[in-house]
């Protein structure tokens, strides 16, 4: 990968994207533009988790006594290990999953699909599986230019990527905040909203003369009347 001062790298591009050079390859082989979302997020792992577990084990520091009580005890390794490690597993128990809870999760899952599955529990059924109308999947051959949309809780995200003939993927993306007073609206101020926001991405991107295919993930429970035509079940999130 380039250094971060650095647009350039050593893969060679085979792709038609504008600016390809300030496109950074990745460890898995994408081609993420610098100054995308995509790109600025990908250093975003767990800061939280650390500093609060680190702020714990200082504050257990800082509880031990004072004088020469407390010289004794941070000179006695064995048992500040046995403590520190006391603590993080206290942190931490209720994130860690044993086999039988993974079981467990997975038969509730199954149970719930086979649930939605059948037509006289489907009302009822946590998990509806409403028939998607996707006749076809991906198989690996596929190449050139897409729109995807990306609509989940708060925010909203654009994304532009290229499928070369070479195996290449280049990807741009752009996260949009959904304003509380358009989640709260009528339907029609929500997709005004859409609108607006692919608009503004696609003329910042030098892409609004090209024709290109969309997909739009709508994440949320919906009843397809065909593969573009849907009504929604219910807000989940």
């Amino acid at each position: 990968m380039a250094e971060n001062g650095d647009t350039h790298d050593n893969y060679q591009r085979s792709n038609s994207f504008k600016d390809s050079d300030k496109y950074v390859r990745t460890r898995s082989g994408t081609y993420v533009r610098r100054d995308s979302d995509s790109y600025s997020r990908k250093d975003s792992s767990m800061p939280e988790f650390r500093s609060a577990l680190k702020s714990r084990l200082q504050k257990s520091k800082d509880e031990l006594p004072q004088g020469l009580m407390r010289e004794v005890l941070e000179t006695y390794k064995p048992n500040l290990l046995t403590r520190r490690r006391r603590l993080i597993e206290d942190f931490v128990r209720d994130l860690m999953l044993n086999n039988d809870h993974i079981h467990v999760m997975e038969q509730q899952m199954r149970d719930a699909i086979k649930m939605g599955l059948k037509k006289e529990n489907h009302e009822n059924a946590s998990v509806k599986c409403f028939p998607t109308y996707v006749k076809e999947l991906p198989n690996g051959k596929e190449q050139g230019k897409f729109l995807s949309l990306d609509l989940g809780g708060t925010n909203f995200r654009v994304i532009f990527m290229e499928l070369t003939k070479d195996k290449e993927f280049m990807m741009d993306s752009k996260i949009y905040a959904i304003p509380h007073s358009v989640m709260i609206g009528p339907g029609v101020e929500l997709f005004d909203h859409i609108a607006n926001c692919l608009a503004n991405f696609v003329t910042e991107r030098d892409i609004q003369e090209e024709t290109l295919p969309l997909g739009f993930t709508f994440s949320f429970p919906l009843q397809q009347e065909g593969l573009n035509k849907a009504t929604l079940v219910k807000w989940t999130k």
